[in-house]
């Protein structure tokens, strides 16, 4: 097979496989129906499922806040120290991530209680180091963060 018998060959195949593909598109075109542009419901049922809950309100509304408040209730999830510290300390005090000290570590405490028990409630309260403030819970009130402090203390003796 010289030259020219190979590129009529290569030119043949190409041409009968272009005429197929083309044969195939249309009739392809032929069965399915037409992309739809989607209505202006599906589009507004796809907005509100991908919206966020919350949305910023930057107004000067202080008014309405202070309502609000008056309205809501709070309760206490937590009523003693060993609850908050179970739910919010224990994640890092029990292992001691990031340098936190143990719970029931004597020698750790005692260096930290040498400072007082006041700094101790403000470190807790307003956060140290890696801690957060309120051990990342600003929902608790001061009071149940110290009542935590004095538990974790409580071990330490």
């Amino acid at each position: 097979m010289n030259d020219k018998q190979f590129m009529t060959f290569f030119l043949g195949v190409m041409g009968v496989l272009t005429i197929i593909f083309f044969v195939i598109f249309f009739i392809a075109q032929i069965i399915v129906p037409e992309i739809k542009t989607a209505d202006e419901f599906t589009n507004n049922a796809v907005v509100s499922r991908i919206e966020p809950i919350g949305k910023l309100n930057y107004s000067d509304a202080s008014g309405q806040e202070i309502s609000a408040e008056k309205s809501l209730v709070k309760a206490d999830l937590y009523s003693n120290g060993e609850e908050v510290y179970n739910a919010v300390c224990q994640s890092c005090h029990t292992s001691g991530i990031l340098n936190s000290p143990k719970y029931g570590d004597k020698a750790a405490w005692s260096k930290r209680l040498s400072k007082g028990k006041a700094k101790l409630y403000a470190n807790a309260i307003n956060g140290i180091g890696a801690m957060p403030a309120k051990g990342g819970r600003p929902d608790l009130s001061e009071k149940l963060i110290e009542m935590s402090v004095d538990y974790i203390l409580e071990s330490a003796n």
